[in-house]
């Protein structure tokens, strides 16, 4: 199988003297996040301000677990409901005081009622209830067993800007918490799916956090560990999303949440999908630069983090994938990452942002069960840059069954790494190939994809593998096809068009410089294919012993790139 490493080519390497190895690359391609900000004004008229919100705050308190009549959760609703907010600075608050030792679970006979004014309600007023440290102590579970069908809470758009906090909720037929073209709102330090100890599942059948059309400028969590949230044990996602081209979720930030493990993210509780973010949802961002924004998604039975169906402008940061809380274990998805469009109405994803150059935008990706990360059709414009997959926190081998697996086209401008310093990836342990391109033989065929400047080495397969079977993708268990043979002005097609490899002749030192020499043959009379080189610590051969990689190594550390060109008869000059 030929080997790309570059604009739809391939990597193809030998070592020699100083364990010198070659790689040849590259065809030539032919609504703001909710922070909480306030305008500060000055200081008299500030204190003034907090005055009148202290006088004039509606508090209504829950004291019992009974499902309906005075202080009860379904009767602070109603009258929260039915008492405006005395500004538009602050919402009503709903309070919990309920007598005798905790938790306290209020089982609704019936759904509660829509929230349909902001208010914060926060079950970290209960006396002996807190989230200063993790684990929480939360004494508030809200159990959706009795209620038929119905959700656990929802908003809707009158009450946008409401909190939800401090909240065990569980067991409902449909989510957990329902946004439904609701923004603004705060959802923190709440287990959604679990028991009051965060460490069994009391699934609910749908999503843990649902948002629906317009829900924009959201915050799911926060960069502190007060803030964060137990989404687990769901029965299709942690977090979900719906929505179509005019009503979508947009600029919604997931933050430093645990989402498919136990409350100490040690083993799993999985959801479905950790997150799906679909249908047209835009400009959200996963993680972030803070350590403390990173989400652990792992232990969930598909994807750790799907985004999918015309998703525009997603950025996914600095998360684990696949690992404990530490990053050393494995708490395996099946496939790490998933990223696609829908065949229904050929509707493409694109703008997809997993990583960067910048060292805290990197995303760990190890110990699943299929692909780190996979990209596999209906999708354009996709950004892989500067992740760590197949490796532990600690560089230590935590492999997945393939490190990245791009399949099922229309695919185009797909990057894996990039030419400026930090977008390489580090793909390296995996058990078969490091990166596998599949036709999968479906729909069109896959081109476009760059593969620039990463560190492959030690997978148990080829570094870079174009492959034409369809089983080699759909059994996790397979390794890819092997090495493809060149052949004459690279004329036949499939994944990344079967890029052609450089032939090596000699490699030496001329002085302090390094002279390699060989052939290439490819299209004819095209300009601008780059030809990349590698380091490595091992000879070839010696990474996986297997006759399909022997004689066409990996490339570990990059050491820079030439251009070339070809004439007439598809032979560089």
């Amino acid at each position: 199988m030929k080997r790309r490493l570059l604009n739809r080519s391939y990597f193809y390497s030998i070592s020699i003297l100083a364990l010198l190895t070659f790689a040849f690359i590259s065809r030539p391609s032919t609504k703001r996040i909710a922070d909480s900000s306030v305008l500060k004004e000055s200081n008299e008229k500030s204190t003034t301000s907090e005055l009148a919100k202290a006088v004039l705050a509606n508090t209504f308190m829950v004291i019992n677990t009974d499902d309906s009549g005075p202080g009860s959760l379904r009767q602070a609703i109603l009258d929260a409901n039915a008492n405006p907010n005395a500004n538009a600075d602050t919402p009503d608050e709903i309070k919990f005081n309920i007598g005798g030792n905790g938790p306290h679970s209020i089982l609704p006979e019936s759904e509660l009622p829509i929230i349909s004014d902001p208010v914060i309600i926060d079950g970290l007023t209960q006396p002996g209830a807190d989230c200063d440290g993790w684990p929480p102590n939360l004494l508030i579970e809200i159990d959706g067993s009795n209620a038929g069908t119905a959700n656990g809470l929802i908003l809707n758009t009158a009450a946008s800007g409401s909190t939800i906090r401090g909240l065990v909720i569980n067991s409902f037929d449909e989510n957990a918490i329902l946004l439904s073209s609701s923004s603004n709102n705060v959802i923190q330090c709440n287990f959604l799916g679990t028991n009051v100890t965060g460490k069994l599942a009391k699934s609910n059948r749908l999503d843990g956090v649902a948002l629906e059309f317009d829900s924009d400028d959201n915050l799911i969590g926060g960069t502190t560990v007060s803030a964060r949230n137990l989404i687990s044990g769901n029965s299709s996602n942690g977090i979900g999303t719906d929505g179509d081209e005019n009503n979508f979720s947009e600029t919604v930030l997931v933050q430093g949440n645990f989402i498919g493990t136990e409350v100490d993210a040690q083993f799993a509780i999985p959801n479905g999908d950790g997150m799906d973010i679909r249908r047209f949802a835009k400009n959200w961002t996963i993680g972030g630069t803070d350590p403390g924004a990173r989400n652990i998604a792992s232990g969930n039975r598909d994807e750790g983090i799907e985004v999918d169906a015309g998703s525009n402008n997603i950025k996914v940061y600095g998360n684990y994938v696949g690992t404990d809380s530490t990053g050393l274990f494995a708490i395996p998805n099946t496939d790490g990452m998933e990223f696609d469009g829908s065949s229904l109405g050929n509707i493409f994803s694109r703008n997809i942002y997993v990583g960067g150059s910048e060292p805290r935008q990197a995303n760990l990706v190890a110990g699943n069960l299929g692909a780190g990360i996979l990209i596999d059709g209906l999708a354009e414009q996709i950004f892989v840059r500067g992740n760590t997959i197949g490796l532990n926190a600690n560089g230590d081998p935590l492999p997945n069954i393939h490190g990245l697996v791009i399949g099922e086209g229309p695919l185009d401008d797909i990057f894996i790494g990039g030419e400026e310093s930090g977008e390489g990836n580090t793909i390296a342990y995996n058990n078969s190939a490091g990166v596998l391109v599949s036709e999968r033989g479906l729909n069109e065929p896959v081109a476009g994809v760059s593969i620039l400047g990463n560190s492959i080495f030690n997978n148990g397969a080829l570094g870079i593998d174009l492959d034409e079977s369809i089983n080699d993708v759909l059994d996790n268990s397979l390794p890819g096809d092997g090495v493809t043979p060149n052949d004459d002005m690279d004329v036949d097609g499939s994944p990344n068009n079967f890029q052609n490899y450089p032939v090596l002749t000699t490699a030496g030192y001329f002085g302090n410089s390094v002279v390699i020499d060989g052939s290439f043959n490819s299209t004819s009379n095209t300009n601008g294919f780059r030809l990349e080189f590698f380091a490595n610590s091992v000879c070839n051969g010696d990474q996986s012993g297997t006759a399909q990689t022997d004689n066409f190594g990996e490339g570990e550390t990059y050491l820079g790139f030439t251009t070339v060109n070809t004439d007439g008869a598809g032979n560089a000059n």
